[in-house]
């Protein structure tokens, strides 16, 4: 755990893969700022706040994705960390005795997994096919290919839930037996599946972290804002 804990911003996106930042900032109760962003369909991030641009947010995070995570925003020395397995683990460090990132080291290891896999298959190309397939192809070759892109992506998204489906036993938990970030992660997965009609039903142990992650305080004080 960090001496002092700084500042944090979070440039955020509602339902994005942002989400599992603010809810551990949440679940763990560390004090943060919270700065929406708006996107367009490639994914073009522009904080909501008038008094922040779009180029303001790439000074800050030349990829202009979210998450964001900013310390001392605004002051000199201040540090940004993206990536969303980075922004996990450096949250997770501000408070101990939470097991969020694994309690052992072959816990620790399997929750490294999980994100890995996580990101790779369902952020960077599944969903993004579904929801952003102009970030992928470019305006020119949108109209023109815009199905079999999302087709492809409905594919990596089935074969990524049914993989993750096998890995589950009946604790209702990805790691451990208690509740980790790759819950919350996979819990974020689940709700983008139901975005794009597909039905989890199809997968009874991943909706068993569903029921379990559902009743976190944290997770339905969060998502009561994401819907407001």
């Amino acid at each position: 755990m960090v001496d002092t804990i700084p500042s944090l911003t979070l440039f955020h996106h509602r339902l994005s893969s942002s989400l599992p930042a603010l809810l551990l900032l949440t679940h763990l109760n560390i004090p943060h700022t919270l700065i929406s962003v708006t996107s367009d369909p490639f994914g073009h991030y522009t904080p909501l706040d008038p008094t922040l641009s779009r180029e303001d947010f790439l000074a800050l995070n030349p990829l202009g994705q979210v998450p964001t995570l900013a310390l001392d925003y605004g002051l000199p020395g201040q540090a940004v960390i993206t990536q969303l397995p980075a922004v996990l683990h450096y949250i997770s460090s501000l408070r101990t005795g939470h097991g969020m990132l694994g309690r052992s080291p072959l816990e620790q290891a399997q929750v490294q997994e999980w994100m890995s896999y996580i990101s790779a298959t369902f952020t960077t190309t599944g969903f993004t096919y579904i929801f952003r397939p102009a970030r992928i192809i470019g305006e020119a070759q949108l109209e023109r290919v815009l199905q079999s892109v999302r087709d492809g992506g409905y594919e990596i998204v089935i074969a990524g839930l049914n993989y993750a489906e096998s890995r589950f036993d009946d604790s209702g938990f990805a790691v451990g037996g208690h509740v980790t970030v790759v819950d919350f992660l996979l819990w974020t997965v689940c709700g983008w599946a139901t975005k794009a009609r597909l039905d989890i039903d199809r997968f009874p142990k991943l909706g068993r972290v569903l029921e379990k992650v559902d009743v976190v305080e944290s997770v339905r004080v969060v998502l009561a804002d994401e819907r407001a």
